[in-house]
């Protein structure tokens, strides 16, 4: 241990521990990850495994809740991580036993438990603050913290060391403990102190102890320095649904995520200063009570096995190895400063008396939902011993280190056995340290696992399928803008996360991997590339091809190391010889190998010393050590086999003598056949089978073949335990009773073949090798025992005896109390599917795999027996478990496979059963936003309807025979289908899919209908499926062609007004309605207004009527509610303001009624959607106090509905503080409006899984917001506004993906359109504010991008350049580049002629606002002011003619423009009385867009008046010019207000002619007196 002067000359090394569930054993899942960072640095400095305790290894552990039990037992209790564990469960049984317990009677065993394990120790009587000074722990000081019930803001914490200041009362370690454990719902508050007070656990509010670590290293460590800060959590729940817990739960789940934001706050503050700041918090935990010591430790072990948790625990590993190599990584204390607090709300009194927080809660990334192979990652045990290989090693080093001047993959050849793996781990472990690994991935460190069918998530095992989605992971999670970049991709494209690794590779790497950090070396390394080609043989062959002719187009830094025994595919051995392979191979006869082949033999025989106290080294003769190593040949596997059968013997030394004495022993075949590796191998797997068990005995040689059976068949590797409670259930058989197996069978095996397997206990039980696998799986493997075991053959007896099994399982365990199952008995409504239950692992594993243990089933008279019962009781529960467990299994080949089995109980009973129950289980996918299995079950029923996959233009051309064998009702369910699966595939962004399923819906129904066939009724019924189906398809086509989706809902309409009458029922009034609505949208989109405004009045009535009829149906109020929103927007579209309040008004009205009764979330949101409609519609009739009252309560609204679920309502609440910001412009309360801008624009920064979709629509509403607040005079706010548009425009199209949207998707090349506007905007918001230079900039970017091709079609491309140029020509006149601007306009001219000029009030508009802006240029440019008049003439003529063609009013801004600029130029000309006309004509048209938009338009009146003042006076009349001129100056200081650079000039100039005037009409009036 250190002494007192060498700890204070080290950096500090902390550690946090967070507070978890006490009564759920949560908080041993700290332990296990503790354990794991010890047994990294137990290896690194080469200690005995758990010898390492966290007090000599931190300098300060602060814990609190079960965190500060477990920094009590590793800290002062001076316990080793396994006696810690221990000690915790033991702590936990004694508290936690028996029903009932009252939290008085808790409270005493927690005493008497803690008091038992202290007795007799220094520590148990003193007081707390003198327990590092008594205990000699002065190298560890430890802190923990509870709280007093009146005070929730501060902790109070307790010492084992004297602080600073800020002591509580004083207390004992137990008391201590007691406070820090004491949450209220299972212990009563502790009183310490006199007068006492009451501690409660910091659980609430302080969970995450990291804040009080900070104040505490501040406090008392001030002067030194902290290397590393270990912060772990005490696990992370899945879903935390505050709803549905009770108030103390609700907390608990709150303070989960607090616990979250908390470390994220601390990770920014440590962002500068990378490698100090470690979170580690395993997930898959519940907040339910209950956890398993077995499910926290598989949990935690599986959170421990990934990749980038590794990575962490190597690098805290190796900072706490060392303190003194890491000095470039270290903090100052005093430089350390806390967190920024959260945003405080400033946007009213109202909203701030919420004291609610707009809460970050990390999504679940897009990234993270492709395959990973859990258990692929590297191990740092598995490395060469030291002084071995070393031969290979350098060669491949300087391959490595040469940053691919040779070749970019290097391929390390050897036949099996010979040390590939140990090779590869050990380069992997080199790469880790230098921090140049992305990606490790050991397929032999798994078996065979198979992904789930329909399941898109391929985890734990190495596979082909999971190769690539484990290696972007990997790479995502160093480097951030490949994370980003490949998440929206993902979004964009969902299929993209269970497809091939080849179109992975293609899709999600090649078009990112610039983004990878340029110079710095990387490498990807693949070990055992020979097993992904046995495993899948087609795929794996394509990968390498792929990978081989993608490397030279890859940044040279990148870098590949793969290992494989040769290749025997021609196409693999054409690849590996491309210039860009380097192939090494490793040969087993160079000296080297035999020197390595040495030491390794010794180190086996060392290894059994240590692990079989019946083995002595010294007691073998020379002989037999020679021996020993000759047997092993070339082979290190040899080595292992022999050396994990001595291990396992009882008699070690007559092992290894019947091993080496053997007539025909492993050494001789090894030495008659030098490279026959697979024969010597067999021969010694053959021997260790047969000297483990005894094979003369019929049941062992039974059992053996049936457990390798199972071992083979297995899915996914299970522990033994799983497979004791797997084949522990029943004594089910598969064929006959000579293929039974019992558990104790099982067990007898398992231990007699423990030498050539892995895994023990709760472990999964794999193959020590890839050969023993092939030994057992092939033929010929049981050659060599055929004498005694009969040749597997294939596997089908091992398929029926875990598909039996497992049926059994889903049968008897199904039938139990299993927390929400149920729940396809009833209507989905808006429900949706419940949390994960905590079920047994053989329950878990039956329910995933027995549909690929019964399609790889061949021959069995069992089966049917178990499936008919299986199908008739247990379908809809397993159906149920597998959606609440992620995964959908049940496939159309499972179902046809079923049909083949039980043919008539299928077809006549179960079928529609399973089609009802899978239709209720897609709407529980949709409600549960789990769109891409909603999409796959919908795919399934739709196979199971139809003939064969058909062919659509078949259909088209007429009737199709194979529909001739379906009856109309089959072919009307088939359509209903259809409509659903073609929904499911517009969601998921598949748009072609959608329309072939929609098109062939309408063409079956369409042809029941013709066929005039069905009854009334049943007619009825046809056409309102046709209605649905068409109505459907407008939807999809409402933007790609709106003439073929008018008439598609037009027809919806006419079928179903057929079909309507009186009696109709409130579906089919529903439809129709819908409908209107639809046929309302789509002709206002073809700009028919007039008709839109009846469509959807018709409309409003239907849904009036049925809402009058029902008062008690919800439904029927909210569509009425919204239909009446859409005909609030359809009399705003006819400039009908006032008609436009009356149905919003109505539809609040009713929104309000719907959320005091019985409400969703939805009801909220749409609450506060209809507000923020009616702030607008305020806004446009000029009640402005209102419709800032309206968009505040819809603000407040939205807030809750954000932090309860911002994945569904983050953008929601961003646009509606968007129209808040905007209102507060309005009221000129600057400060809120920014406030609230700001915060809008956080949460559409927010990178969640809709962040594609959410940045879009956030710019979208910028844009408005600009062009609204400019219309309004908030020129300041306008430019903010366009100025994050453009930001979040840029990350759109920089990212060059397809935007999914509502209104289908956008892609790249609209993106650009988009942005080159935006831009166009910017750069006139710009120089608005004298940003001359800026604005210019940025309107060069936008032509540039134009020149690029930002516009396909070529004359709307010329039109948008033109108006770019015209943009720049004012931008260079604004700089008093005149010459360059008329350059510019003229070619803007020029280009415009050339666009597109079908409408001619268009072209004349835009010619005559091109006239407008040459004509300015030339008023600049000496000598050319009559070529100016000139052009202002022409523009005001053609001006005209385009208002005469087409009125609208938006035009007469830029035509009062025109005439100022004409009766300027007269006026400088010297033709006043020509501009006193001009003006006279110009300031009427002034004065009228001033009324209707006075901020907007009071600079041209200000500039007419002032051409008005200088003319009058021109002409003589000097009082009505300084009229003219008084108001004039009055304008414009207002308008200086906002944008002084832009009007300071226009108003000195005025007030200089003011003052003029003003002393001609004193001159005036004094010679008028004179005169008189």
């Amino acid at each position: 241990m250190a002494s007192r002067t060498q700890q204070e000359q080290r950096d500090l090394v902390l550690l946090s521990l967070d507070s978890g569930r006490f009564e759920s054993l949560s908080g041993l899942s700290q332990l296990f990850i503790l354990r794991e960072i010890f047994r990294l640095y137990e290896h690194d400095v080469d200690l005995e495994p758990d010898s390492v305790k966290a007090c000599d290894v931190f300098d300060l552990i602060v814990g609190t809740g079960t965190g500060g039990l477990v920094a009590c037992l590793i800290g002062p209790l001076q316990m080793t991580v396994a006696e810690a564990i221990n000690a915790y469960i033991s702590i936990h049984e004694k508290v936690f036993s028996g029903n009932d317990i009252s939290q008085e009677e808790r409270a005493t065993r927690l005493e008497n438990t803690i008091s038992q394990m202290i007795e007799g120790q220094p520590i148990s009587e003193c007081k707390m603050e003198t327990i590092s000074r008594i205990s000699q722990l002065s190298n560890c000081y430890v802190s923990l913290t509870a709280m007093t019930p009146t005070n929730l803001t501060a902790p109070a914490v307790f010492r084992t060391f004297r602080a600073r200041h800020g002591a509580p009362p004083p207390s004992t370690l137990l008391e201590a403990l007691s406070a820090t454990l004491s949450h209220p719902e299972t212990f009563p508050p502790v009183s310490l102190g006199q007068p006492p007070v009451n501690f409660i656990s910091a659980s609430f509010g302080f969970c995450n102890p990291l804040d009080t670590l900070v104040d505490e290293v501040k406090s008392n460590f001030r002067s030194r320095t902290i290397s590393t800060i270990v912060s772990i959590g005490a696990g992370r729940s899945k879903h935390v649904s505050l709803s549905d817990l009770s108030d103390f739960d609700k907390a608990a789940g709150e303070q989960m995520q607090h616990c979250q934001r908390t470390s994220e706050q601390w990770h920014k503050v440590f962002s500068n200063n990378p490698g100090l700041y470690f979170r580690l918090d395993a997930d898959g935990f519940e907040t339910a009570e209950g956890l398993t010591y077995e499910a926290i430790y598989s949990h935690s072990m599986t959170y421990l096995n990934r990749g980038e948790v590794i990575a962490l625990l190597d690098d805290i590993g190796d900072r706490i190895t060392d303190r003194t190599t890491l000095r470039d990584s270290v903090i100052k204390v005093s430089e350390i400063s806390r967190p920024n607090p959260g945003v405080v709300d400033k946007i009213s009194e109202g909203v701030k008396n919420l004291h609610v927080e707009v809460m970050r809660i990390p999504q679940r990334s897009s990234v993270n939902s492709l395959p990973y192979a859990d258990r692929a990652s590297f191990n740092i045990s598995l490395t060469c011993c030291p002084g071995t290989r070393e031969e290979i090693l350098q060669q491949i080093r300087s391959w490595r280190d040469s940053r691919r001047s040779s070749s970019a993959l290097l391929r390390l050849e050897a036949a099996f056995g010979l040390g590939k793996s140990t090779v590869a781990h050990t380069i992997a472990h080199e790469a880790k340290k230098q921090g140049t690994l992305v990606s490790a991935f050991f397929v032999t460190l798994g078996t065979t696992e198979k992904p789930t069918l329909g399941s898109s998530e391929h985890h734990g095992s190495a596979s082909i399928h999971n190769l690539v989605g484990t290696f972007l992971r990997d790479l995502a999670g160093i480097c951030e803008p490949f994370h980003d970049a490949i998440g929206a991709k993902i979004e964009q494209e969902p299929q993209l996360r269970c497809a091939s690794a080849v179109i992975q590779f293609e899709e999600l790497f090649i078009p990112f991997a610039f983004l990878l950090p340029p110079n710095e070396q990387r490498i990807w390394i693949i070990d055992g590339y020979d097993e992904l080609l046995r495993q899948n043989l087609s795929d794996s062959v394509a990968f390498f091809e792929c990978l081989i002719s993608s490397l030279p187009n890859l940044p040279p830094h990148f870098t590949v190391f793969i290992t494989s025994r040769p290749f025997k595919d021609a196409r693999l051995q054409k690849s590996s010889n491309s210039d860009c392979v380097t192939t090494l191979r490793l040969d087993p006869t160079s000296p080297f190998n035999g020197e390595d082949m040495n030491r390794l033999a010794d180190r086996e025989l060392q290894r059994v010393e240590e692990e079989n106290p019946d083995f002595k080294c010294s007691e073998l003769s020379k002989q037999q050590i020679s021996e020993f190593r000759q047997s092993a040949g070339v082979l290190p596997l040899w080595l292992k086999i022999v050396g994990n059968l001595l291990i396992n013997s009882t008699d070690p030394h007559r092992a290894l003598n019947d091993l080496l004495s053997r007539e025909e022993n492993p050494a001789t075949s090894l030495a008659l056949r030098s490279r026959d590796y697979q024969s010597g191998i067999d021969e010694v797997y053959a021997h260790v089978i047969s000297s483990c068990l005894d094979l003369s005995q019929d049941d062992n040689r039974k059992h053996l073949h049936c457990v390798v059976q199972v071992l083979l068949g297995l899915q996914r590797p299970l522990s033994q335990l799983t497979l004791e409670e797997l084949f522990g259930s029943s004594k089910l058989s598969a064929t006959d009773s000579s293929s039974e197996l019992s558990v104790t069978a099982l067990r007898i095996v398992l231990r007699s073949l423990r030498p050539l397997l892995v895994g023990e206990n709760e472990e999964p039980v794999e193959f020590l090798h890839m050969s023993f696998r092939d030994f057992l799986a092939q033929s010929r493997a049981f050659g060599k025992l055929v004498q005694i075991i009969p040749s597997p053959r294939n596997l089908d007896l091992g398929h029926n005896l875990l598909l039996n099994q497992c049926l059994y399982i889903l049968q008897t365990q199904l039938t139990q109390d299993i927390a929400g199952l149920g729940f396809l008995k009833e209507i989905p409504g808006d429900r949706v599917i419940p949390s994960p239950p905590n079920i047994s692992s053989s329950l878990q594993y039956s329910s995933n795999f027995w549909c690929m243990h019964l399609l790889e089933t061949q021959h069995s008279s069992q089966v049917p027996k178990l499936l008919q019962p299986f199908m008739e009781n247990t379908l809809d529960s397993w159906l149920e478990l597998e959606a609440m467990l992620g995964n959908f299994s049940f496939t159309f080949e499972v179902a046809v496979r079923i049909q083949s089995l039980i043919p008539d109980v299928f077809v006549d009973v179960m079928d529609k059963k399973l089609q009802l129950s899978l239709k209720r289980l897609s709407i529980y996918f949709e409600n549960s936003r789990r769109f891409e299995e909603a999409c796959l079950t919908r795919e399934h029923i739709v196979s199971r309807m139809r003939p064969h996959e058909t062919d659509l233009e078949l259909i088209r051309s007429g009737p199709n025979p194979a529909y001739d064998l379906k009856s109309p009702s089959e072919i009307y369910s088939l359509s209903e289908a259809l409509c659903l699966l073609s929904l499911s595939y517009d969601r998921l962004q598949h748009r072609e899919k959608a329309h072939m399923a929609v098109e062939e819906s309408i063409l079956l129904v369409g042809q029941l209908i013709a066929d005039d066939l069905p009854a009334k009724g049943w007619h009825e019924l046809y056409c309102s499926q046709l209605a649905a189906s068409l109505t459907l398809k407008s939807r999809y086509f409402s933007q790609l062609d709106k003439s073929t989706a008018l008439v598609a809902v037009q027809n919806a309409v006419n079928f179903l007004r057929l079909i309507i009458d009186e009696k109709s029922s409130p579906k089919r009034i529903v439809r129709l309605a819908a409908a209107l609505e639809m046929l309302s949208q789509s002709l206002a989109n073809m700009g028919r207004h007039s008709e839109a405004l009846d469509a959807i009045e018709e409309a409003v009535e239907l849904r009036r009527q049925l809402s009058s009829k029902h008062p008690d149906v919800a439904d029927y109020q909210r569509n009425l509610a919204t239909t009446l929103k859409y005909l609030s927007d359809r009399f705003s579209k006819l400039g009908k303001d006032a008609e436009a309040l009356i149905p919003i008004r109505e539809a609040i009205i009713i929104r309000r009624q719907l959320i005091h009764g019985p409400c969703s979330n939805e009801d909220n949101q749409a609450l506060a959607s209809t507000l923020c409609v009616f702030s607008q519609r305020l806004t446009q009739t000029g009640i402005d106090a209102d419709a800032f009252k309206a968009v505040e309560e819809a603000v407040i609204l939205q807030r809750p509905l954000a932090t309860k679920n911002p994945e569904l309502f983050r953008a929601e609440l961003a646009s509606c503080l968007l129209l808040f910001s905007k209102q507060c412009y309005l009221f000129n309360r600057e400060a809120e409006a920014l406030d609230a801008f700001q915060e809008a624009v956080q949460l559409g920064h927010h990178a969640g899984p809709s962040f594609l979709v959410n940045c879009d629509r956030l710019a979208q509403e910028l844009s408005k917001l600009s062009i609204d607040l400019k219309a309004h005079g908030k020129h300041r706010g306008a430019l903010k506004a366009i100025q994050e548009a453009v930001i979040l425009q840029r990350q759109l199209t920089a990212k060059g993906l397809t935007v999914p949207s509502l209104n289908g998707p956008i892609t790249a090349a609209a993106s650009e359109e988009v942005l080159v506007t935006f831009l166009y905007r910017l750069a006139y918001h710009l120089s608005e504010f004298g940003q001359y230079d800026e604005a210019l900039y940025e309107i060069d970017e936008a032509l540039r991008r134009l020149r690029e091709g930002a516009y396909k079609d070529p004359k709307l491309a010329m039109r948008v350049m033109s108006a770019a140029l015209k943009n720049r020509s004012n931008r260079l006149t604004d700089l008093g580049r005149h010459d360059e601007a008329l350059e510019e306009i003229e070619e803007a001219r020029k280009m415009r002629h050339k666009a597109d000029n079908e409408s001619a009030a268009d072209f004349n508009r835009e010619l005559a606002d091109l006239l407008g802006v040459q004509s300015d240029c030339l008023s600049k440019v000496a000598g050319r002011l009559p070529e100016a008049l000139m052009c202002a003439e022409e523009a005001v003529i053609l001006h005209y003619k385009a208002l005469e063609d087409q009125p609208d009013e938006a035009w007469e801004r830029d035509l009062a423009r025109l005439l100022n600029s004409k009766s300027a130029h007269l006026a400088e000309l010297g033709e006043m009385r020509e501009a006193s006309r001009a003006v006279l004509e110009a300031l009427p048209v002034c004065r009228n867009i001033v009324k209707k938009q006075p901020q907007r338009n009071s600079d041209l009146l200000a500039h007419c008046l002032h051409i008005h003042a200088r003319c009058l006076g021109g002409v003589g009349d000097f009082e009505e010019a300084l009229k003219a001129a008084e108001e004039a100056a009055t304008l414009y200081r207002s308008l200086i207000t906002e944008r002084p650079l832009k009007f300071r000039a226009d108003l000195d100039e005025v007030e200089s002619l003011r003052q003029t005037l003003e002393m001609l009409v004193t001159v005036d009036s004094q010679t008028s007196e004179q005169s008189s």
